[in-house]
């Protein structure tokens, strides 16, 4: 459960990392390596 005073801040902040998490997606199909990825998006 997520405390109503804090709800909008989880939801924006779940949506950004899985924005960014299809974004490295993108990146290690196009043959990006995992650490190059990674130093850029610090997502994994």
């Amino acid at each position: 459960m997520i405390p109503v005073e804090t709800e909008t801040e989880v939801f924006t902040k779940a949506l950004e990392k899985a924005r960014g998490e299809k974004r490295v997606k993108k990146v290690l199909m196009l043959g990006t390596s995992a650490v190059a990825a990674f130093e850029k998006h610090r997502i994994m």
